[in-house]
């Protein structure tokens, strides 16, 4: 049996810059006045229920699935600012 640990440290450099589909799907939804719809992106199991739900939901009207990293760039923090709903799982 191989041992193992829980604890471990991983490094990560930044990232700079933003990305090009996620500003385009932004853009392309403000004028529609869709509704964004956030979920949790995380690697457990709730992150992953979080996000079929957000999927379900987003194939709705008036609807859009936003990436979740997106909140940090330009367009979907202004997106998510000029709507009066949004949804968040």
């Amino acid at each position: 049996m191989q041992k193992f640990t829980t604890d471990f440290t991983v490094q990560v450099d930044g990232v700079t810059g933003v990305c090009p589909a996620g500003e385009a799907w932004a853009e392309d939804k403000i004028p529609q006045k869709k509704i964004p719809v956030l979920s949790c992106e995380g690697p457990c199991v709730r992150g992953n229920i979080a996000r079929r739900a957000a999927n379900f939901v987003a194939q709705e009207e008036p609807f859009a699935r936003a990436c979740f990293p997106k909140r940090f760039s330009y367009l979907t923090p202004r997106w998510r600012a000029g709507c009066r709903k949004r949804i968040k799982s």
